[in-house]
């Protein structure tokens, strides 16, 4: 067994601590919650330390040659090449499941894990109050969906006795692909679930319809703030990082109050870190043309303003 191993599991001041752990787990075939749960309780470094040799000193028939070279490749690649472990395990966690993840999504963020917890929680208060509103369905949109996890959370998790049918809105054909391997994975005996490739509302698969619920994560995050992204968030796809021209997050915003209904309806977006000029804009500008929708600005777990929410 080779002890300089376990170098790469107790250096929590690593920059890429949380993704060597993950790809050893990966590589060796070890349970990353295992590990996860230790360094979260183990604050001590030697405690930490220990604790990571123990258990893998359980799986030592698998910890052979061939393997710890390849950790060692794939581990160059994180460090000096930047791509995120997540592409290399084809894989990203959220909300409850294990999405699978390439070149061509995003990976999905522990912070984003609200936006579905939220639109499930309001769901199932929403059809409980007022049922008569959605005696038929709830018609709810995932737009810029990429590997899918918010609808396809949404639709794992529903509770409701009221059918949804959930649509899946992509401009990329490439993370469609994706996120339909994730339904088939996650939710293969769910039929109404519908991927559909648009720009924004052009196709006229949703076009047309006014949704009850409408989830997304646009790109958000002005180019003149590239240059101070971590060099691994560079390596995920542009189209679904960056906004250009004339910033798709205010278009989006602006074209939404026209796609969900006028009653009980919500639309809950994903913003950059306290963008209040964006909140005050789209706020300034729904009161002016939609007197009787209401917006707030929601903060997240660590206390940043971070959702833009549209009630009607």
């Amino acid at each position: 067994m080779n002890s300089m191993i376990y170098k790469y599991l107790i250096d929590p001041l690593s920059n890429t601590y949380n993704e060597e752990v993950l790809l050893f787990s990966y590589i060796f075939e070890l349970d990353y919650s295992t590990f996860l749960l230790n360094n979260i309780n183990n604050q001590d470094k030697k405690s930490r330390y220990n604790d990571n040799k123990s258990i893998s000193n359980k799986y030592n028939a698998k910890l052979d040659e061939h393997l710890l070279k390849k950790f060692e490749f794939l581990r160059k690649k994180i460090v000096f090449d930047s791509v995120p472990v997540q592409y290399i395990t084809k894989g990203a966690y959220f909300f409850k499941d294990k999405f699978y993840v390439n070149n061509n999504t995003l990976i999905p963020r522990s912070e984003t894990e609200f936006i579905p917890e939220f639109i499930l929680n309001w769901i199932d208060t929403h059809t409980k109050i007022k049922p008569t509103l959605y005696m038929d369905n709830i018609d709810v949109l995932d737009i810029f969906t990429g590997s899918g996890a918010i609808g396809l959370s949404i639709a794992k998790y529903y509770k409701s006795r009221i059918k949804p049918n959930i649509y899946l809105s992509d401009i990329s054909e490439s993370a469609l692909t994706v996120a339909d391997i994730n339904r088939k994975t996650l939710v293969p005996n769910t039929p109404d679930i519908r991927l559909i490739k648009s720009d924004l509302f052009k196709n006229k698969r949703i076009k047309y319809i006014k949704f009850d619920v409408i989830s997304a994560n646009p790109p958000y995050i002005p180019r003149r703030s590239m240059r101070k992204l971590n060099a691994r968030v560079k390596n995920e796809p542009r189209i679904a990082l960056f906004r250009k021209g004339s910033n798709i997050i205010r278009i989006f915003l602006k074209q939404v109050v026209s796609h969900i209904k006028e009653n009980n309806s919500i639309c809950i977006t994903e913003t950059n870190d306290n963008d209040f000029k964006l909140y005050k804009y789209i706020n300034k500008r729904t009161k002016k043309n939609h007197p009787s929708f209401k917006v707030s600005y929601i903060k997240d777990i660590y206390g940043i303003h971070r959702y833009i929410l549209i009630e009607t």
